[in-house]
Protein backbone atom coordinates (compact mmCIF):
# COMPACT_ATOMS: atom_id res chain seq x y z
CA UNK A 1 0.00 0.00 0.00
CA UNK A 2 1.49 3.31 -1.10
CA UNK A 3 1.70 6.18 1.36
CA UNK A 4 1.63 9.75 0.07
CA UNK A 5 3.65 12.53 1.62
CA UNK A 6 0.48 14.54 2.31
CA UNK A 7 -0.93 11.71 4.42
CA UNK A 8 2.09 11.63 6.73
CA UNK A 9 1.96 13.23 10.16
CA UNK A 10 3.45 16.65 10.69
CA UNK A 11 6.47 15.44 12.69
CA UNK A 12 7.34 12.88 10.02
CA UNK A 13 7.03 15.56 7.33
CA UNK A 14 9.41 17.78 9.32
CA UNK A 15 11.92 14.94 9.73
CA UNK A 16 11.73 13.99 6.03
CA UNK A 17 12.12 17.59 4.88
CA UNK A 18 14.99 18.13 7.34
CA UNK A 19 16.71 14.94 6.19
CA UNK A 20 16.26 15.69 2.48
CA UNK A 21 17.30 19.34 2.75
CA UNK A 22 20.35 18.54 4.89
CA UNK A 23 21.30 15.63 2.63
CA UNK A 24 20.91 17.83 -0.45
CA UNK A 25 23.04 20.54 1.14
CA UNK A 26 25.77 18.07 2.13
CA UNK A 27 25.78 16.42 -1.32
CA UNK A 28 25.80 19.83 -3.04
CA UNK A 29 28.70 20.98 -0.87
CA UNK A 30 30.52 17.69 -1.57
CA UNK A 31 29.97 18.02 -5.33
CA UNK A 32 31.05 21.66 -5.30
CA UNK A 33 34.15 20.79 -3.26
CA UNK A 34 34.94 17.90 -5.60
CA UNK A 35 34.45 20.04 -8.72
CA UNK A 36 36.57 22.84 -7.26
CA UNK A 37 39.26 20.32 -6.34
CA UNK A 38 39.00 18.76 -9.81
CA UNK A 39 39.33 22.17 -11.44
CA UNK A 40 42.29 23.05 -9.21
CA UNK A 41 43.99 19.71 -9.92
CA UNK A 42 43.42 20.08 -13.66
CA UNK A 43 44.94 23.53 -13.46
CA UNK A 44 47.89 22.11 -11.51
CA UNK A 45 48.32 19.30 -14.06
CA UNK A 46 48.25 21.76 -16.94
CA UNK A 47 50.71 24.02 -15.15
CA UNK A 48 52.95 21.04 -14.36
CA UNK A 49 53.00 19.82 -17.96
CA UNK A 50 53.55 23.36 -19.23
CA UNK A 51 56.45 23.69 -16.82
CA UNK A 52 57.92 20.35 -17.97
CA UNK A 53 57.93 21.20 -21.67
CA UNK A 54 59.18 24.72 -21.03
CA UNK A 55 61.95 23.28 -18.88
CA UNK A 56 62.89 20.85 -21.65
CA UNK A 57 62.95 23.65 -24.21
CA UNK A 58 64.94 25.92 -21.91
CA UNK A 59 67.41 23.10 -21.26
CA UNK A 60 67.84 22.48 -24.98
CA UNK A 61 68.27 26.15 -25.76
CA UNK A 62 70.77 26.56 -22.92
CA UNK A 63 72.85 23.57 -23.97
CA UNK A 64 72.78 24.37 -27.69
CA UNK A 65 73.11 28.12 -27.37
CA UNK A 66 76.92 28.07 -27.79
CA UNK A 67 77.02 25.31 -30.39
CA UNK A 68 77.29 27.66 -33.44
CA UNK A 69 80.19 29.58 -31.90
CA UNK A 70 81.91 26.37 -30.86
CA UNK A 71 81.42 24.91 -34.33
CA UNK A 72 82.81 28.07 -35.88
CA UNK A 73 85.88 27.89 -33.66
CA UNK A 74 86.28 24.19 -34.36
CA UNK A 75 86.04 24.71 -38.12
CA UNK A 76 88.58 27.51 -37.90
CA UNK A 77 90.96 25.20 -36.06
CA UNK A 78 90.33 22.45 -38.62
CA UNK A 79 90.97 24.85 -41.52
CA UNK A 80 94.20 26.09 -39.91
CA UNK A 81 95.26 22.49 -39.36
CA UNK A 82 94.64 21.60 -43.03
CA UNK A 83 96.33 24.84 -44.08
CA UNK A 84 99.39 23.94 -42.02
CA UNK A 85 99.58 20.52 -43.64
CA UNK A 86 99.17 22.12 -47.05
CA UNK A 87 102.15 24.37 -46.36
CA UNK A 88 104.22 21.38 -45.30
CA UNK A 89 103.25 19.57 -48.50
CA UNK A 90 104.06 22.68 -50.53
CA UNK A 91 107.52 22.92 -48.97
CA UNK A 92 108.04 19.25 -49.56
CA UNK A 93 107.16 19.55 -53.26
CA UNK A 94 109.33 22.63 -53.72
CA UNK A 95 112.30 20.94 -52.12
CA UNK A 96 111.77 17.83 -54.18
CA UNK A 97 113.40 17.94 -57.59
CA UNK A 98 110.50 17.64 -59.96
CA UNK A 99 112.84 16.77 -62.78
CA UNK A 100 113.72 13.63 -60.98
CA UNK A 101 111.16 10.88 -60.82
CA UNK A 102 107.63 12.50 -60.87
CA UNK A 103 106.06 9.19 -60.18
CA UNK A 104 108.07 8.79 -57.07
CA UNK A 105 106.77 12.17 -55.86
CA UNK A 106 103.21 11.12 -56.49
CA UNK A 107 103.78 7.93 -54.57
CA UNK A 108 105.18 9.86 -51.66
CA UNK A 109 102.33 12.38 -51.67
CA UNK A 110 99.73 9.61 -51.82
CA UNK A 111 101.00 8.35 -48.53
CA UNK A 112 100.35 11.64 -46.74
CA UNK A 113 97.35 11.42 -44.37
CA UNK A 114 95.26 14.49 -43.61
CA UNK A 115 93.31 13.92 -40.43
CA UNK A 116 91.96 10.39 -40.11
CA UNK A 117 90.72 9.71 -43.64
CA UNK A 118 91.85 12.77 -45.59
CA UNK A 119 94.40 12.75 -48.42
CA UNK A 120 96.39 14.92 -50.87
CA UNK A 121 95.18 15.26 -54.45
CA UNK A 122 96.37 17.13 -57.54
CA UNK A 123 94.14 18.45 -60.31
CA UNK A 124 95.17 19.99 -63.62
CA UNK A 125 93.35 22.95 -65.07
CA UNK A 126 90.91 20.67 -66.96
CA UNK A 127 89.77 18.84 -63.85
CA UNK A 128 91.76 15.69 -64.40
CA UNK A 129 93.12 13.80 -61.45
CA UNK A 130 96.91 14.04 -61.48
CA UNK A 131 96.94 12.45 -58.07
CA UNK A 132 93.92 10.84 -56.45
CA UNK A 133 93.32 9.06 -53.16
CA UNK A 134 95.54 6.01 -53.14
CA UNK A 135 96.11 6.82 -56.83
CA UNK A 136 92.94 4.85 -57.59
CA UNK A 137 91.49 7.45 -59.96
CA UNK A 138 94.61 9.05 -61.44
CA UNK A 139 93.86 10.49 -64.89
CA UNK A 140 90.12 10.55 -64.30
CA UNK A 141 88.30 13.76 -65.25
CA UNK A 142 85.98 14.95 -62.51
CA UNK A 143 85.33 18.42 -63.89
CA UNK A 144 81.55 18.09 -63.67
CA UNK A 145 81.38 16.41 -60.26
CA UNK A 146 78.87 18.09 -57.89
CA UNK A 147 78.86 18.21 -54.11
CA UNK A 148 75.89 17.32 -51.90
CA UNK A 149 74.39 20.73 -52.52
CA UNK A 150 74.61 20.33 -56.31
CA UNK A 151 77.46 22.80 -56.80
CA UNK A 152 80.28 22.02 -59.33
CA UNK A 153 82.79 21.80 -56.59
CA UNK A 154 85.77 20.70 -58.77
CA UNK A 155 85.39 23.69 -61.02
CA UNK A 156 85.31 25.91 -57.94
CA UNK A 157 88.46 24.27 -56.60
CA UNK A 158 90.36 24.66 -59.86
CA UNK A 159 89.28 28.27 -60.23
CA UNK A 160 90.22 29.11 -56.66
CA UNK A 161 93.61 27.37 -57.01
CA UNK A 162 94.51 29.00 -60.33
CA UNK A 163 93.96 32.38 -58.76
CA UNK A 164 96.68 31.76 -56.19
CA UNK A 165 100.27 32.90 -56.64
CA UNK A 166 103.30 31.21 -55.28
CA UNK A 167 103.29 30.78 -51.50
CA UNK A 168 99.57 31.67 -51.32
CA UNK A 169 97.05 29.37 -49.76
CA UNK A 170 93.28 29.28 -49.48
CA UNK A 171 90.63 26.93 -48.15
CA UNK A 172 87.33 25.80 -49.51
CA UNK A 173 84.63 23.78 -47.75
CA UNK A 174 81.76 21.79 -49.17
CA UNK A 175 79.39 18.99 -48.25
CA UNK A 176 80.44 15.64 -49.59
CA UNK A 177 78.74 12.29 -49.70
CA UNK A 178 80.65 9.27 -50.97
CA UNK A 179 78.92 6.58 -52.92
CA UNK A 180 76.96 4.29 -50.61
CA UNK A 181 76.71 6.88 -47.81
CA UNK A 182 73.34 8.23 -46.68
CA UNK A 183 74.38 11.49 -45.05
CA UNK A 184 76.65 14.18 -46.45
CA UNK A 185 79.60 15.33 -44.37
CA UNK A 186 81.28 18.72 -44.46
CA UNK A 187 84.76 18.65 -45.99
CA UNK A 188 87.56 21.23 -46.06
CA UNK A 189 90.41 21.52 -48.55
CA UNK A 190 93.53 23.71 -48.30
CA UNK A 191 94.68 24.72 -51.82
CA UNK A 192 97.91 26.02 -53.28
CA UNK A 193 99.08 26.51 -56.91
CA UNK A 194 102.09 25.12 -58.78
CA UNK A 195 101.98 27.03 -62.07
CA UNK A 196 104.99 25.28 -63.57
CA UNK A 197 103.01 22.08 -63.74
CA UNK A 198 99.51 23.63 -64.07
CA UNK A 199 98.69 21.86 -60.87
CA UNK A 200 96.18 22.78 -58.22
CA UNK A 201 97.19 20.85 -55.12
CA UNK A 202 94.69 20.21 -52.32
CA UNK A 203 94.98 18.74 -48.86
CA UNK A 204 91.41 17.76 -47.92
CA UNK A 205 89.72 16.04 -44.99
CA UNK A 206 86.36 15.83 -43.28
CA UNK A 207 85.91 18.34 -40.50
CA UNK A 208 84.99 15.62 -38.05
CA UNK A 209 88.24 13.79 -38.91
CA UNK A 210 90.27 16.77 -37.84
CA UNK A 211 88.51 17.79 -34.63
CA UNK A 212 85.83 16.45 -32.32
CA UNK A 213 82.58 17.48 -33.92
CA UNK A 214 80.59 15.08 -31.81
CA UNK A 215 79.76 17.76 -29.22
CA UNK A 216 76.52 18.63 -30.96
CA UNK A 217 75.71 15.00 -31.43
CA UNK A 218 76.45 14.27 -27.80
CA UNK A 219 74.26 17.15 -26.76
CA UNK A 220 71.56 15.91 -29.10
CA UNK A 221 71.92 12.43 -27.65
CA UNK A 222 71.79 13.85 -24.14
CA UNK A 223 68.68 15.82 -25.03
CA UNK A 224 67.12 12.73 -26.56
CA UNK A 225 67.94 10.74 -23.42
CA UNK A 226 66.51 13.49 -21.24
CA UNK A 227 63.34 13.50 -23.35
CA UNK A 228 63.02 9.74 -23.12
CA UNK A 229 63.65 9.68 -19.38
CA UNK A 230 61.36 12.61 -18.58
CA UNK A 231 58.58 11.20 -16.36
CA UNK A 232 55.11 12.34 -17.34
CA UNK A 233 52.48 11.02 -14.94
CA UNK A 234 52.60 7.24 -14.51
CA UNK A 235 52.42 6.06 -18.12
CA UNK A 236 53.08 9.20 -20.13
CA UNK A 237 56.20 10.35 -21.98
CA UNK A 238 57.76 13.34 -23.72
CA UNK A 239 58.43 13.41 -27.44
CA UNK A 240 59.68 15.77 -30.15
CA UNK A 241 58.35 16.24 -33.66
CA UNK A 242 58.61 18.87 -36.34
CA UNK A 243 55.79 21.04 -37.65
CA UNK A 244 55.02 18.43 -40.32
CA UNK A 245 54.21 15.73 -37.80
CA UNK A 246 57.49 13.77 -38.19
CA UNK A 247 58.49 12.18 -34.90
CA UNK A 248 62.12 13.11 -34.18
CA UNK A 249 62.28 11.69 -30.67
CA UNK A 250 59.73 9.12 -29.55
CA UNK A 251 59.86 5.98 -27.38
CA UNK A 252 58.52 3.67 -30.11
CA UNK A 253 57.72 5.51 -33.35
CA UNK A 254 60.80 7.67 -34.02
CA UNK A 255 60.92 8.73 -37.68
CA UNK A 256 57.19 8.10 -38.21
CA UNK A 257 54.84 10.77 -39.50
CA UNK A 258 51.65 10.94 -37.42
CA UNK A 259 50.02 14.01 -38.97
CA UNK A 260 46.90 11.98 -39.81
CA UNK A 261 45.59 12.38 -36.27
CA UNK A 262 43.41 15.45 -35.63
CA UNK A 263 45.09 16.30 -32.34
CA UNK A 264 48.53 16.18 -34.03
CA UNK A 265 47.21 18.50 -36.73
CA UNK A 266 46.04 20.91 -34.04
CA UNK A 267 49.41 20.70 -32.26
CA UNK A 268 51.31 21.32 -35.51
CA UNK A 269 49.06 24.27 -36.29
CA UNK A 270 49.20 25.93 -32.87
CA UNK A 271 52.79 24.82 -32.05
CA UNK A 272 52.33 25.92 -28.42
CA UNK A 273 49.49 25.22 -26.03
CA UNK A 274 47.58 22.56 -24.12
CA UNK A 275 45.18 20.00 -25.53
CA UNK A 276 43.05 17.10 -24.31
CA UNK A 277 41.70 14.33 -26.49
CA UNK A 278 40.26 10.83 -26.35
CA UNK A 279 42.64 7.96 -26.96
CA UNK A 280 41.53 4.33 -26.83
CA UNK A 281 38.54 5.20 -24.69
CA UNK A 282 40.45 7.32 -22.14
CA UNK A 283 41.21 11.00 -21.84
CA UNK A 284 44.74 12.13 -22.64
CA UNK A 285 46.31 15.55 -22.06
CA UNK A 286 49.33 17.07 -23.80
CA UNK A 287 51.28 20.28 -23.29
CA UNK A 288 53.60 21.46 -26.05
CA UNK A 289 56.05 24.28 -26.91
CA UNK A 290 57.89 25.24 -30.09
CA UNK A 291 61.65 25.49 -30.72
CA UNK A 292 61.75 27.63 -33.82
CA UNK A 293 65.47 27.33 -34.68
CA UNK A 294 65.18 23.56 -34.97
CA UNK A 295 61.51 23.41 -35.96
CA UNK A 296 61.01 21.21 -32.92
CA UNK A 297 57.67 20.81 -31.15
CA UNK A 298 58.48 19.49 -27.69
CA UNK A 299 55.45 17.75 -26.19
CA UNK A 300 54.69 15.98 -22.89
CA UNK A 301 51.48 14.07 -22.29
CA UNK A 302 49.81 11.17 -20.54
CA UNK A 303 46.45 9.78 -19.56
CA UNK A 304 44.49 12.12 -17.31
CA UNK A 305 43.99 9.34 -14.78
CA UNK A 306 47.73 9.38 -14.09
CA UNK A 307 47.31 12.74 -12.41
CA UNK A 308 44.02 12.16 -10.63
CA UNK A 309 45.12 9.97 -7.70
CA UNK A 310 44.76 12.99 -5.46
CA UNK A 311 41.40 13.71 -7.06
CA UNK A 312 40.31 10.15 -6.41
CA UNK A 313 41.42 10.52 -2.81
CA UNK A 314 39.41 13.74 -2.60
CA UNK A 315 36.44 11.95 -4.19
CA UNK A 316 36.69 9.12 -1.65
CA UNK A 317 37.10 11.66 1.14
CA UNK A 318 34.05 13.53 -0.15
CA UNK A 319 32.00 10.33 -0.25
CA UNK A 320 33.20 9.48 3.26
CA UNK A 321 32.27 12.98 4.43
CA UNK A 322 28.81 12.60 2.88
CA UNK A 323 28.36 9.23 4.60
CA UNK A 324 29.48 10.69 7.95
CA UNK A 325 27.16 13.64 7.38
CA UNK A 326 24.32 11.21 6.62
CA UNK A 327 25.00 9.38 9.86
CA UNK A 328 25.06 12.67 11.76
CA UNK A 329 21.83 13.75 10.06
CA UNK A 330 20.26 10.41 10.94
CA UNK A 331 21.33 10.76 14.59
CA UNK A 332 20.11 14.37 14.70
CA UNK A 333 16.85 13.33 13.05
CA UNK A 334 16.42 10.60 15.65
CA UNK A 335 17.00 13.08 18.46
CA UNK A 336 14.58 15.52 16.85
CA UNK A 337 11.99 12.74 16.56
CA UNK A 338 12.45 11.85 20.25
CA UNK A 339 12.22 15.52 21.19
CA UNK A 340 9.06 16.06 19.11
CA UNK A 341 7.51 12.90 20.55
CA UNK A 342 8.27 14.04 24.10
CA UNK A 343 7.05 17.54 23.29
CA UNK A 344 3.81 16.22 21.79
CA UNK A 345 3.27 13.95 24.82
CA UNK A 346 3.86 16.90 27.16
CA UNK A 347 1.48 19.02 25.08
CA UNK A 348 -1.20 16.34 25.29
CA UNK A 349 -0.78 16.10 29.08
CA UNK A 350 -0.85 19.89 29.40
CA UNK A 351 -3.91 20.21 27.17
CA UNK A 352 -5.64 17.44 29.19
CA UNK A 353 -4.86 19.34 32.39
CA UNK A 354 -6.22 22.51 30.77
CA UNK A 355 -9.35 20.63 29.78
CA UNK A 356 -9.81 19.18 33.29
CA UNK A 357 -9.15 22.55 34.95
CA UNK A 358 -11.48 24.31 32.53
CA UNK A 359 -14.18 21.72 33.24
CA UNK A 360 -13.71 22.25 36.98
CA UNK A 361 -13.82 26.02 36.48
CA UNK A 362 -16.93 25.65 34.35
CA UNK A 363 -18.63 23.50 36.99
CA UNK A 364 -17.59 25.89 39.76
CA UNK A 365 -18.75 28.88 37.76
CA UNK A 366 -22.08 27.24 37.08
CA UNK A 367 -22.52 26.61 40.82
CA UNK A 368 -21.35 30.14 41.56
CA UNK A 369 -23.78 31.49 38.96
CA UNK A 370 -26.62 29.59 40.66
CA UNK A 371 -25.59 30.91 44.05
CA UNK A 372 -25.26 34.43 42.63
CA UNK A 373 -28.78 34.18 41.21
CA UNK A 374 -30.04 33.08 44.59
CA UNK A 375 -28.19 35.93 46.25
CA UNK A 376 -29.65 38.38 43.73
CA UNK A 377 -33.16 37.08 44.48
CA UNK A 378 -32.54 37.39 48.20
CA UNK A 379 -31.28 40.94 47.74
CA UNK A 380 -34.36 41.79 45.73
CA UNK A 381 -36.56 40.44 48.53
CA UNK A 382 -34.47 42.35 51.10
CA UNK A 383 -34.84 45.52 49.08
CA UNK A 384 -38.63 45.03 48.99
CA UNK A 385 -38.72 44.40 52.74
CA UNK A 386 -36.59 47.49 53.37
CA UNK A 387 -39.04 49.56 51.33
CA UNK A 388 -41.88 48.30 53.51
CA UNK A 389 -39.89 49.03 56.68
CA UNK A 390 -39.09 52.49 55.36
CA UNK A 391 -42.80 53.13 54.74
CA UNK A 392 -43.72 51.84 58.20
CA UNK A 393 -41.07 53.94 59.90
CA UNK A 394 -42.28 57.01 58.04
CA UNK A 395 -45.81 56.31 59.25
CA UNK A 396 -44.54 55.74 62.79
CA UNK A 397 -42.69 59.04 62.62
CA UNK A 398 -45.87 60.79 61.55
CA UNK A 399 -47.88 59.14 64.36
CA UNK A 400 -45.19 60.01 66.87
CA UNK A 401 -45.44 63.64 65.81
CA UNK A 402 -49.19 63.54 66.21
CA UNK A 403 -48.84 61.99 69.65
CA UNK A 404 -46.35 64.66 70.60
CA UNK A 405 -48.84 67.30 69.61
CA UNK A 406 -51.48 65.61 71.71
CA UNK A 407 -49.11 65.46 74.67
CA UNK A 408 -48.39 69.14 74.31
CA UNK A 409 -52.11 69.78 74.23
CA UNK A 410 -52.57 67.68 77.36
CA UNK A 411 -49.85 69.65 79.07
CA UNK A 412 -51.59 72.88 78.24
CA UNK A 413 -54.83 71.53 79.53
CA UNK A 414 -53.15 70.32 82.73
CA UNK A 415 -51.73 73.80 83.23
CA UNK A 416 -55.06 75.37 82.64
CA UNK A 417 -56.60 72.87 85.08
CA UNK A 418 -54.89 74.54 88.03
CA UNK A 419 -56.49 77.83 87.09
CA UNK A 420 -59.83 76.21 86.63
CA UNK A 421 -59.92 74.50 90.02
CA UNK A 422 -63.21 76.22 90.87
CA UNK A 423 -64.91 74.30 88.11
CA UNK A 424 -63.52 70.98 89.19
CA UNK A 425 -66.49 69.06 88.20
CA UNK A 426 -66.52 70.42 84.81
CA UNK A 427 -62.79 70.10 84.64
CA UNK A 428 -63.02 66.60 86.03
CA UNK A 429 -65.42 65.72 83.32
CA UNK A 430 -63.23 67.36 80.75
CA UNK A 431 -60.17 65.64 82.29
CA UNK A 432 -62.09 62.42 82.24
CA UNK A 433 -62.79 62.94 78.58
CA UNK A 434 -59.25 64.05 77.93
CA UNK A 435 -57.92 61.18 79.97
CA UNK A 436 -60.02 58.82 77.95
CA UNK A 437 -58.52 60.31 74.80
CA UNK A 438 -55.08 60.01 76.33
CA UNK A 439 -55.81 56.38 77.09
CA UNK A 440 -56.73 55.90 73.46
CA UNK A 441 -53.58 57.71 72.36
CA UNK A 442 -51.39 55.73 74.74
CA UNK A 443 -53.01 52.59 73.48
CA UNK A 444 -52.18 53.76 69.96
CA UNK A 445 -48.61 54.61 71.02
CA UNK A 446 -48.36 51.23 72.68
CA UNK A 447 -49.67 49.57 69.54
CA UNK A 448 -47.22 51.60 67.37
CA UNK A 449 -44.35 50.70 69.70
CA UNK A 450 -45.40 47.06 69.49
CA UNK A 451 -45.47 47.21 65.69
CA UNK A 452 -42.17 49.11 65.65
CA UNK A 453 -40.66 46.45 67.88
CA UNK A 454 -41.84 43.73 65.46
CA UNK A 455 -40.55 45.66 62.47
CA UNK A 456 -37.22 46.24 64.22
CA UNK A 457 -36.95 42.50 64.90
CA UNK A 458 -37.70 41.74 61.23
CA UNK A 459 -35.22 44.39 60.10
CA UNK A 460 -32.55 42.90 62.38
CA UNK A 461 -33.21 39.46 60.91
CA UNK A 462 -32.99 40.76 57.33
CA UNK A 463 -29.88 42.75 58.21
CA UNK A 464 -28.32 39.58 59.58
CA UNK A 465 -29.10 37.88 56.29
CA UNK A 466 -27.44 40.73 54.44
CA UNK A 467 -24.15 39.94 56.19
CA UNK A 468 -21.55 42.68 56.38
CA UNK A 469 -23.68 45.10 54.38
CA UNK A 470 -26.47 44.87 56.98
CA UNK A 471 -24.41 45.30 60.14
CA UNK A 472 -25.11 49.04 60.38
CA UNK A 473 -28.78 48.52 59.73
CA UNK A 474 -28.91 45.79 62.41
CA UNK A 475 -27.54 48.22 65.00
CA UNK A 476 -30.15 50.82 64.04
CA UNK A 477 -32.88 48.18 64.16
CA UNK A 478 -31.82 47.25 67.70
CA UNK A 479 -31.92 50.91 68.74
CA UNK A 480 -35.36 51.29 67.18
CA UNK A 481 -36.51 48.23 69.11
CA UNK A 482 -35.18 49.63 72.37
CA UNK A 483 -36.90 52.94 71.73
CA UNK A 484 -40.12 51.14 70.83
CA UNK A 485 -39.92 49.14 74.03
CA UNK A 486 -39.31 52.32 76.02
CA UNK A 487 -42.19 54.03 74.22
CA UNK A 488 -44.42 51.05 74.99
CA UNK A 489 -43.34 51.13 78.64
CA UNK A 490 -43.97 54.87 78.83
CA UNK A 491 -47.36 54.45 77.17
CA UNK A 492 -48.20 51.77 79.71
CA UNK A 493 -47.20 54.09 82.55
CA UNK A 494 -49.37 56.86 81.11
CA UNK A 495 -52.25 54.49 80.82
CA UNK A 496 -51.82 53.38 84.41
CA UNK A 497 -51.71 56.99 85.61
CA UNK A 498 -54.78 57.89 83.61
CA UNK A 499 -56.56 54.81 84.92
CA UNK A 500 -55.60 55.89 88.41
CA UNK A 501 -56.91 59.39 87.70
CA UNK A 502 -60.08 57.95 86.35
CA UNK A 503 -60.50 55.93 89.51
CA UNK A 504 -59.89 59.03 91.60
CA UNK A 505 -62.34 61.02 89.49
CA UNK A 506 -64.81 58.31 90.01
CA UNK A 507 -64.18 58.42 93.73
CA UNK A 508 -65.64 61.87 93.75
CA UNK A 509 -64.91 65.27 94.64
CA UNK A 510 -63.18 64.24 97.78
CA UNK A 511 -60.11 64.09 95.81
CA UNK A 512 -60.46 67.59 94.27
CA UNK A 513 -58.22 68.93 96.92
CA UNK A 514 -55.55 66.73 95.70
CA UNK A 515 -56.28 67.73 92.07
CA UNK A 516 -53.66 70.39 91.99
CA UNK A 517 -50.98 68.01 93.07
CA UNK A 518 -52.21 65.41 90.63
CA UNK A 519 -52.22 67.95 87.83
CA UNK A 520 -48.63 68.76 88.67
CA UNK A 521 -47.82 65.06 88.45
CA UNK A 522 -49.73 64.93 85.21
CA UNK A 523 -47.75 67.93 83.94
CA UNK A 524 -44.51 66.25 84.86
CA UNK A 525 -45.58 62.97 83.26
CA UNK A 526 -46.85 64.78 80.17
CA UNK A 527 -43.47 66.49 79.88
CA UNK A 528 -41.77 63.15 80.11
CA UNK A 529 -44.12 61.75 77.51
CA UNK A 530 -43.44 64.75 75.32
CA UNK A 531 -39.71 64.18 75.66
CA UNK A 532 -40.16 60.45 74.93
CA UNK A 533 -42.33 61.19 71.94
CA UNK A 534 -39.77 63.71 70.70
CA UNK A 535 -37.07 61.05 71.09
CA UNK A 536 -39.26 58.52 69.27
CA UNK A 537 -39.89 61.01 66.47
CA UNK A 538 -36.19 61.77 66.21
CA UNK A 539 -35.29 58.08 66.32
CA UNK A 540 -37.83 57.20 63.67
CA UNK A 541 -36.43 59.94 61.42
CA UNK A 542 -32.92 58.58 61.94
CA UNK A 543 -34.23 55.09 61.30
CA UNK A 544 -35.86 56.27 58.09
CA UNK A 545 -32.60 57.89 56.90
CA UNK A 546 -30.58 54.81 57.79
CA UNK A 547 -33.09 52.49 56.10
CA UNK A 548 -32.88 54.65 52.96
CA UNK A 549 -29.05 54.32 52.95
CA UNK A 550 -29.38 50.58 53.51
CA UNK A 551 -31.91 50.44 50.70
CA UNK A 552 -29.46 52.24 48.37
CA UNK A 553 -26.64 49.90 49.42
CA UNK A 554 -28.82 46.89 48.86
CA UNK A 555 -29.81 48.23 45.42
CA UNK A 556 -26.15 48.73 44.49
CA UNK A 557 -25.33 45.28 45.88
CA UNK A 558 -28.10 43.83 43.77
CA UNK A 559 -26.71 45.55 40.68
CA UNK A 560 -23.21 44.27 41.40
CA UNK A 561 -24.59 40.81 42.05
CA UNK A 562 -26.39 40.88 38.70
CA UNK A 563 -23.14 41.93 36.99
CA UNK A 564 -21.25 39.19 38.83
CA UNK A 565 -23.84 36.71 37.68
CA UNK A 566 -23.36 37.78 34.06
CA UNK A 567 -19.59 37.61 34.40
CA UNK A 568 -19.78 34.19 36.02
CA UNK A 569 -21.98 32.95 33.19
CA UNK A 570 -19.50 34.40 30.66
CA UNK A 571 -16.55 32.75 32.47
CA UNK A 572 -18.45 29.46 32.47
CA UNK A 573 -19.05 29.81 28.72
CA UNK A 574 -15.35 30.65 28.15
CA UNK A 575 -14.33 27.68 30.28
CA UNK A 576 -16.47 25.41 28.15
CA UNK A 577 -14.90 26.97 25.03
CA UNK A 578 -11.43 26.45 26.54
CA UNK A 579 -12.26 22.81 27.15
CA UNK A 580 -13.30 22.51 23.50
CA UNK A 581 -10.06 24.18 22.38
CA UNK A 582 -8.10 21.74 24.53
CA UNK A 583 -9.93 18.84 22.86
CA UNK A 584 -9.15 20.36 19.44
CA UNK A 585 -5.47 20.78 20.39
CA UNK A 586 -5.36 17.12 21.50
CA UNK A 587 -6.86 16.11 18.18
CA UNK A 588 -4.35 18.19 16.21
CA UNK A 589 -1.42 16.75 18.18
CA UNK A 590 -2.64 13.19 17.70
CA UNK A 591 -3.26 13.82 14.00
CA UNK A 592 0.07 15.52 13.31
CA UNK A 593 2.53 13.96 15.76
CA UNK A 594 3.56 10.40 16.53
CA UNK A 595 3.01 9.63 20.18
Amino acid sequence: MSISFASLKFDKKILILFFISTLSLVIAMGIISYLNAKKAIYAQVEEKLNYQVRALRDSFETKFANIPQELTKAKDIAERSVMQQAKIINDFILKYNLTNNEEELKNLLSKFAVGQTGYVYILDYQGNYVLSSKRASDGKNIWNVQDANGDFVIQKIVAAGKALKNAEFTTISYPWKNQGETNARDKVAALFHIPEKNWVVGASAYYDDLIDFTMEKKLSDDFKTAIQKEPVGKTGYAYVMNSKGDLIIHPKQEGTNISQFPFIQQICKEKEGFISYDWEGSKKIVSYVYLKDKDYIIAAGSYLRDFTDELQAIFISTIASIIVALLLVAVISWYIKVFIKKLSTDLIHSSQKIKNNSNQISTGNQDLASRTQEQASALEETAATLEEITSTIKQTSENAGLASNLVVDSEQKALSGGALSLSVEKAMNEISDSSQKIVDITNLVDEIAFQTNILAINAAIEAAKAGESGKGFAVVAIEVRDLAQRASSAATDIKNLIDSNMLKIKDGSSLVAQNSLQLKDIESSVKKVAEIMADISKATKEQSSAIEEINKAVTELDSVTQQNSSLVEQVATNSQGLSGEADEMNRLILDNFST
